[in-house]
């Protein structure tokens, strides 16, 4: 019977390196035994470091989430599943990952990375006009290294602040409105504001107007400001003709 020889091979060695964070003063290990083929095809700065005979592989101080994130990204053959979790990630860890994708030299990963960046452009407007809600400064940094989005933050900006002052604007002119509003509402039972238009003078109407000018009249009547008094009638004001 013959013998495959070649599945009673004994399998070569797998090389693998530890991966290091941090200056050679101070370092920390991210990951302990990650294969060196993996790396070399997926960073290319793991390719000039490993091209010889390193142990180790040495990055720049970056956030460590981000580090072992996309390391384990990597270990799973760069699946879809996987990737898809960055989309649960905060728009600031985004811009993190994406500006270490380029450190790392990872093209295919900053390419998938960059439509969700695009994406997440009204959020980083968002970090940009209230820092105080999230860390703004990996956003800038991305718009300081990328000229495409820095165009597309201050199209974005100009258009988020020209919405805030209109709506300010509106604002202001409903809180006006309501001032005059709420003054012609007052005058309205304000006696005081109230014109006669027999005189022209304000504090009544002309129904109850006290002035009287009289005019002669057949018969011996007389004429008030708004009706004719007739012989033996009794004007508002009380007089008796």
């Amino acid at each position: 019977m013959h013998t495959n020889t070649t599945s009673l091979r004994k399998p070569m060695g797998v090389r693998k390196v530890n991966v290091y964070m941090g200056k050679a003063n101070n370092r920390i290990i991210v990951a302990e035994g990650v294969p060196v083929d993996l790396l070399v095809n997926f960073s290319g700065l793991a390719k000039n470091q490993l091209q010889n005979t390193n142990n180790s592989l040495s990055i720049k101080d970056s956030n460590k989430s981000i580090v072992k994130w996309t390391l384990k990204y990597m270990m799973s053959g760069e699946l879809e599943s996987e990737f898809a979790q960055i989309w649960a990630m905060k728009t600031s860890d985004v811009c993190m990952l994406h500006d270490f994708a380029k450190y790392f030299q990872c093209p295919r990963l900053v390419h998938r990375v960059e439509p969700v960046i695009r994406s997440r452009i009204s959020d980083m407007v968002i970090l940009i006009l209230q820092p105080n809600l999230e860390n703004h400064e990996p956003t800038m940094k991305l718009a300081k290294d990328s000229k495409f989005v820095a165009k597309l933050l201050d199209y974005a900006v100009q258009r988020a602040l020209a919405a805030r002052i209109a709506r300010g604007k509106a604002y202001y002119a409903r809180i006006e409105q309501a001032k005059k509003n709420r003054a012609a509402e007052r005058n309205k039972h304000n006696k005081s504001q109230v014109v006669c238009y027999t005189r022209g003078k304000k504090g009544h109407i002309s129904r109850y107007c006290n002035y009287v000018k009289t005019v002669e009249v057949d018969n011996g009547g007389v004429r008030t400001c708004t009706r004719q008094v007739r012989p033996g009638e009794v004007t508002r004001t009380g007089l008796i003709i």
